[in-house]
């Protein structure tokens, strides 16, 4: 970028970078370009990273990155993803124990997983809603829309999930 085009790489320009990286299954290259960056790394940085490692299976690298996600999110104080990622990677890697381990420290140290929220817009209005939001006014009808997708792809009833 800087003989090509005289620019100079941002932190934006090396998350993508290692987020390519990741998605290609090359997480030492991307671990590598990381401490090489002449900025410090962001949570975007690492957080591309830590998905990568849930991709690919790779526990060791996930705990490195989970670590220094720790160290940026507690400053901001959000690290409930980093918790839950990492637990889920530990499932994931036949490490039951240690998921156990960190959904209790989940637990105890009173982090809460926030809920993501879906949004869709219909004739101009957003609706937004979380999974199993008992009290939306339009529940019914996303249920309804919901259960016709399902029905469609053959998967389980609406009653199965606790609707």
């Amino acid at each position: 970028m800087e003989l090509r085009y005289g620019l100079m790489p941002q932190h934006e320009h090396y998350s993508c970078a290692v987020d390519m990286l990741c998605k290609l299954g090359r997480l030492a290259d991307a671990l590598k370009l990381i401490r090489q960056m002449p900025m410090k790394p962001l949570a975007s940085v690492w957080g591309s990273l830590l998905t990568g490692c849930r991709i690919y299976s790779n526990v060791e690298l996930a705990e490195l990155a989970a670590a220094e996600l720790q160290n940026i999110a507690w400053k901001d104080g959000d690290d409930e993803g980093v918790f839950v990622q990492l637990s889920n990677i530990y499932m994931n890697a036949n490490k039951r124990e240690d998921a156990r381990r960190i959904r209790k420290l989940i637990g105890t140290s009173g982090i809460k997983k926030i809920p993501a929220c879906s949004a869709i817009e219909v004739d101009g209005e957003i609706s937004s809603f979380v999974a199993g939001d008992p009290v939306h006014p339009q529940r019914v009808q996303i249920w309804w829309i919901l259960n016709v997708f399902m029905d469609h792809a053959g998967v389980i009833e609406m009653e199965d999930m606790g609707f």
